[in-house]
């Protein structure tokens, strides 16, 4: 089984925090507060990743939240594959 994802998006004029597979979506006027949903929905579904996604489409930043373990910061995408 696939963990669940929750995507941060810029849509339409508004911040979007949505879990994959269309579970659950909220909408709001400022980043910030979708970033809030998005990680304490994260935090009370461990496993699970929340995915920020620029509105070109590129993924800007990654945080992954472990079954026992506290959150981890993946980084953007761009800078784990310089890394590699």
């Amino acid at each position: 089984m696939q963990h669940p994802v929750v995507v941060v998006s810029f849509v339409s004029g508004a911040w979007a925090a949505s879990v994959e597979e269309g579970v659950e979506r909220e909408t709001f006027g400022e980043r910030y507060p979708a970033l809030e949903w998005a990680h304490r929905w994260a935090q009370a579904h461990r496993p699970s990743l929340v995915r920020v996604i620029r509105q070109d489409g590129i993924v800007e930043d990654e945080w992954a939240y472990g079954a026992f373990k506290g959150i981890r910061r993946m980084g953007p995408v761009d800078a784990r594959i310089a890394a590699q």
